[in-house]
């Protein structure tokens, strides 16, 4: 069975098919913009800007909104190896959907400010964020950042990538200019929040 999305000028639809093209189920999106979406092992994972995250399992439509959140703007997702799902909001935060549990996480655990642009998995399986505020990285059950206060950081865009020797890249000045520094470097934030990253 494949899920999949499409859309037409008027509206957009959710479909399972069969390999041989047998249309099982199809279902209408509700008005809303999808910014992103994801497919885990079970289901397709929508991210809206007015109906929050959104997941589908072939047959029906779930709502994830949680309390808290800001009028419910998913803004980015992702699911990652681990088969968990990871929703930003344009409100700032995070939020964790591991196997029918549910963990939100705001700059007060220690994400990076503002609207989360992107979520990507590194190759080591940390989770990174690039925010409208910084760039942050979870792993070990603890997240890490790196705002303003660590590097010339301003104007973040949703550009972010781990490259093959551990450097993560990142979208600054509104895109005029790429900023790069060691993963290992947020080892070191870890331990000490006063660090300076050295770009390059």
């Amino acid at each position: 069975r494949i899920l999949a999305r499409g859309s037409n000028q008027r509206a957009m639809y959710l479909a399972a098919i069969e390999r041989n093209g047998q249309v099982l189920s199809s279902f209408k999106l509700p008005p809303g913009v999808v910014t992103g979406s994801r497919i885990s092992a079970d289901a397709l994972w929508l991210c809206t800007a007015s109906s929050g995250l959104l997941s589908w399992n072939g047959t029906t439509l779930i709502s994830h909104r949680q309390a808290g959140e800001s009028g419910g703007q998913c803004s980015s997702v992702l699911a990652d190896r681990q088969d968990r799902v990871w929703a930003g909001f344009s409100s700032g935060g995070v939020a964790l959907h591991d196997h029918g549990s549910v963990q939100a996480f705001t700059e007060r655990d220690g994400v990076a400010p503002g609207l989360v642009w992107q979520i990507v998995q590194g190759n080591d399986d940390a989770v990174w964020f690039a925010t409208s505020g910084g760039v942050s990285r979870y792993q070990h059950g603890r997240f890490t950042s790196v705002t303003t206060a660590h590097a010339p950081i301003t104007g973040v865009v949703p550009i972010l990538v781990e490259d093959a020797l551990g450097y993560v890249w990142l979208g600054v000045h509104s895109g005029a200019a790429l900023m790069r520094f060691h993963a290992g470097e947020m080892d070191t934030i870890e331990k000490d929040p006063r660090h300076r990253l050295a770009d390059g």
